[in-house]
């Protein structure tokens, strides 16, 4: 759950990673030795790194909505972006934890 305030409003909603660092790569390998059997192995792995990209509509209690994109590092909860109300006011977001 996310919430923003601005203006002395409080918006609140979900938002949802749209883009990261995080790749996952698989492997598979078949040998055989030199008695005529066989080994087989698969396996996975992940890399996860720290920019994420979010976006989301918030709400307020009043009826207000705001639509925001930030980016920033997931690792230290830090990063900006920015979020446009209902009446079309855009508004620069910093973020941190």
């Amino acid at each position: 759950m996310a919430i923003v305030t601005i203006e002395g409003l409080d918006y609140s909603g979900q938002l949802v990673r749209t883009s990261s660092e995080q790749y996952t790569s698989f492997v598979n390998s078949f040998a055989f030795n030199n008695k005529g059997r066989s080994a087989n192995a698969f396996g996975t792995g992940t890399t996860i790194g720290s920019n994420v990209e979010v976006m989301g509509v918030l709400s307020s209690g009043k009826g207000e909505t705001i639509r925001c994109a930030m980016q920033g590092d997931r690792m230290s909860a830090t990063g900006g972006g920015i979020c446009v109300d209902n009446k079309n006011n855009t508004y620069d977001v910093i973020y941190y934890k």
